[in-house]
């Protein structure tokens, strides 16, 4: 791994020489190894999103020279997140997903689950480790006033009635990431509401995904207002968060700035992780090249473009959580399979990395030098 400079070391050092008469040193934080490079063994992934289009989604051959050019950057795992719709924030049904019958995946023209199983073959192939991560989508979450974190029925028959199809859901993609050999399975991404209002009904599916699918399992919380409210994390392999944390920096912050700006944040997280005993990885975390992105980082639009802000974000997150043997790694939003045609089909590439100053000093973190 490269070598750190003093002055990052000097960063973490805790009782410093000082005067005979001063208060004894603070204890040193605890869950923080002696070493300061990515040590081995943590998801180092990316959200690798669908190209809605065939031959440039799941399973083409641009996704494969993609992954191809993520392995040199030094990424070792990929997110895939294959997603079903549903009419609105209070519908009782995901499309194609009822309650009753076979589940039908067909919906989306441009992604079968052929190439979802084919997407998982060329990532395993590639020696990355992949994670399966279904979302939910709805035509009311455009204009920002809904989104997944807010889906809810309006009635104890409506709750029923969605749960049966989302079930189906989660348990058909299950059970493809495990005949495609996937590692990793994510049992729902941000449904703030459901785990609130519904945490048995969670414990009960983590145990009907266990049946179908052999690796590992996790859950991708929201970073604001559950992740800490989750009641079922112990029969859970990992603990995910979405962990865009804003940052109280101003636009020109240096690294160091941003370091001292996720304090508050790294006590809550090293406060509930001691609770749940889990490891914890960043299912999804990114910054676009905008001036300031890290004080709304889930935003995405706004700002002027600026390259280094992108990248002093992701070295002030490796230079905090690198120290804490409880951080199993992240998945960075995002990445394409067709990077070329990001914009024409509507997913804007203001978070990419790729070709920016934020694709260097990945590669500085994550590519072994030792």
């Amino acid at each position: 791994m490269r070598a750190w400079g003093t002055a990052a070391l000097a960063f973490f050092l805790v009782g410093a020489a000082c005067p005979a008469e001063a208060a004894p040193a603070a204890p040193a934080p605890v869950n923080v190894i002696a070493t300061l490079p990515l040590r081995d063994g943590l998801h180092l992934g990316v959200n690798h999103a669908h190209i809605h289009q065939r031959g440039h989604g799941y399973g083409s051959d641009t996704s494969a020279r993609e992954m191809d050019v993520l392995r040199k950057v030094g990424i070792n795992a990929v997110a895939l997140t294959p997603f079903a719709y549903q009419d609105g924030a209070t519908a009782t049904q995901l499309a194609g997903y009822p309650p009753h019958g076979p589940p039908n995946d067909t919906l989306d023209a441009s992604l079968r689950g052929a190439d979802l199983t084919a997407e998982i073959q060329l990532a395993r192939a590639r020696g990355l480790i992949v994670m399966v991560k279904p979302h939910l989508w709805s035509r009311d979450f455009w204009n920002g006033g809904e989104w997944q974190g807010t889906i809810r029925q309006e009635t104890a028959e409506g709750h029923a009635r969605w749960w049966k199809s989302f079930r189906a859901f989660i348990l058909h993609y299950a059970a493809l990431s495990q005949a495609a050999g996937a590692q990793w399975y994510c049992i729902g991404t941000e449904l703030r509401v459901m785990t609130t209002r519904h945490p048995e009904e969670w414990r009960v599916l983590v145990a009907d995904v266990r049946k179908v699918f052999q690796g590992k399992v996790t859950y991708a919380a929201h970073w604001d207002g559950e992740f800490e409210t989750i009641t079922f994390w112990d029969v859970l392999d990992a603990a995910g968060v979405n962990a865009y944390f804003p940052l109280a920096a101003a636009d020109d912050a240096s690294p160091a700035a941003l370091q001292a700006a996720w304090e508050p944040h790294v006590r809550r997280l090293n406060d509930w992780q001691a609770r749940i005993q889990r490891p914890v990885i960043f299912t999804e975390v990114g910054y676009r090249t905008a001036k300031g992105t890290w004080r709304k980082p889930w935003e995405d639009k706004g700002g002027a473009f600026d390259e280094a802000a992108q990248a002093h974000a992701y070295e002030a997150m490796f230079t905090v959580f690198a120290p804490r043997t409880w951080w199993g790694g992240f998945y960075l939003w995002k990445t394409f399979t067709d990077p070329a045609r990001t914009s024409r089909w509507g997913d804007g590439d203001g978070f990419s990395f790729r070709n920016r100053a934020a694709e260097r000093l990945l590669q500085r973190w994550l590519i072994p030098t030792r």
